[in-house]
């Protein structure tokens, strides 16, 4: 316990003297050394969807009678319809890498990886290095990556939950013995706090999961002992309550196993379903599961409603094809894209928020409240009954801004002729220097537009009926 106390305080002081630029920022192909990565140096390397032949490794094609527009099942495209799209929310997405993609041209931000270096003194450390380059061998975080990132527009079609975040990728893996690729948890720990403290990433994808030791039938003597999974526990918590909304994968085991991290309160556990919304046959089935999302499936004889179909996103080696795999793996990202949605409609909305909203704006489609058998949680992510929950009340809707121009969107049926939109100014040391106002006319569910000024640095945008002085919307921070 001391020492994890000494390397949570060094990595602490770390991490806040590089968020207040007493040391730089990371370079491409500089490397540091994260502390925490030795905490976890003696875990067994989690064995994953991405490390077995089980469904993330196997294709299908998909038949015409069994294919349905993800986006369109979760209703991700109605957020789209009001400007919204993940608007600069900084995402992490820890995993096997990422490939500098056309399709994540203007989202991706920066790959990280690990590689061994030893050090004047002969010790060898896991250093963390961040690149411009491809970072994905193995081709599941690029396939993950899509989903929650690719561009709108793109040359495959890929469409990405949320289309303009800030992407940040972690390829957190190590070889086993087998050639295998597999999760190393001390550096997903490690990375988890530098997403989140240094990178400022509001939401991370973790498809990944490990169980705990004597629990899975398939690894009976593999897995997590209890003060493995108690101080993991230590992490995600604090990570947590630093305000970060963290999103894993329940498993692939075709079982009820317990995964860690998807198995703790603070992390959304997220299960699959495939495009009839019955339940993957491989997607876990426990009390883990908050809700499910699009992840494909595998036809099982034992399972009823069970089809072959995948999930089509990034290749990580060809630009001109799509994979296609099939997953709670790539079931999490749309749940983590659906995140970067609300935080782009809401940016101040926290964890507990976020997750109260997103149980209670699930679709029932396994029968009324919780289900804690079958898999399927609270039921479906639906994305517009999140950002119809999000708007309620609201007569208007403030957009992010987007392409030098914020869209006002007016919610009601009635045309609206008497609001006035104010934009603030502050300065550097946070003192109102001026308020722009102007009149503004919106019709019955329809838009107006407001030009961001070059060069301005406008802090709020008020929007209110100046008749009755009631608000409209809910104030946008804008720059």
């Amino acid at each position: 316990m001391k020492k994890k106390l000494l390397y949570r305080s060094a990595v602490i002081l770390f991490l806040f003297m590089q968020f207040c630029g007493c040391i730089p920022a990371m370079a491409a192909d500089t490397g540091i050394v994260l502390p925490r990565v030795a905490l976890y140096d003696t875990l067994i390397p989690i064995e994953d969807d991405i490390g077995r032949d089980e469904p993330n490794e196997m294709t299908f094609s998909l038949l015409a009678d069994e294919t349905i527009d993800p986006y369109e099942q979760i209703h991700a495209d109605f957020a789209w319809d009001y400007e919204t799209y993940g608007n600069e929310v900084n995402v992490a997405v820890i995993d096997t890498g990422c490939a500098v993609h056309p399709a994540l041209a203007d989202t991706l931000k920066k790959n990280y990886y690990f590689k061994k270096v030893t050090d004047a003194n002969g010790n060898t450390n896991d250093v963390m290095y961040a690149t411009n380059a491809s970072t994905d061998t193995n081709g599941h975080g690029t396939h993950v990556a899509g989903i929650i990132a690719a561009q709108l527009g793109n040359a495959l079609n890929v469409k990405g939950i949320a289309p303009k975040v800030n992407l940040y990728t972690f390829n957190c893996t190590v070889k086993t013995k087998s050639g295998k690729d597999t999760i190393h948890l001390g550096m997903a720990m490690a990375t988890l706090e530098y997403a989140v403290h240094v990178l400022g990433c509001k939401v991370v994808n973790m498809s990944f999961g490990a169980h705990k030791i004597g629990t899975n039938p398939s690894y009976p003597s593999q897995g997590l002992g209890e003060e493995e999974i108690r101080s993991m526990h230590e992490d995600i918590r604090a990570i947590y309550e630093a305000g970060a909304i963290l999103v894993a994968s329940v498993g692939n085991d075709y079982n009820a196993t317990r995964r860690y991290p998807a198995a703790f309160e603070e992390v959304i556990g997220v299960g699959s379903v495939n495009s009839k919304n019955a339940r993957s046959s491989f997607s876990n089935t426990n009390d883990t599961v908050d809700v499910v999302a699009p992840g494909g499936d595998i036809k099982k004889e034992n399972v009823a409603g069970s089809i072959n179909e995948a999930i089509h996103s990034l290749h990580h080696q060809s630009f001109t094809t799509t994979a296609a795999k099939s997953g709670t793996s790539q079931a999490a990202p749309h749940v983590a894209g659906a995140a970067a949605l609300m935080l782009s409609a809401k940016p101040d909305i926290t964890p507990a928020e976020f997750k109260a909203l997103l149980q209670n704006c699930s679709a029932k489609i396994h029968g009324e409240g919780y289900d804690a058998t079958d898999g399927y949680g609270n039921g479906l992510l639906d994305v517009r009954a999140m950002f119809n929950a999000l708007t309620n009340g609201q007569s208007c809707y403030i957009a992010p801004p987007s392409d030098g121009h914020i869209a006002l969107f007016n919610l009601t049926d009635e045309d609206i002729t008497t609001a006035k939109a104010a934009v603030t100014f502050l300065s550097e040391a946070g003192i109102l220097q001026s308020c722009h106002t102007q009149a503004v006319t919106i019709g019955a569910q329809n838009t107006s537009r407001l030009q961001l000024t070059e060069g301005e640095t406008a802090q709020r945008l008020f929007l209110w009926n100046f008749a009755t002085m009631a608000p409209l919307a809910a104030a946008r921070k804008i720059r």
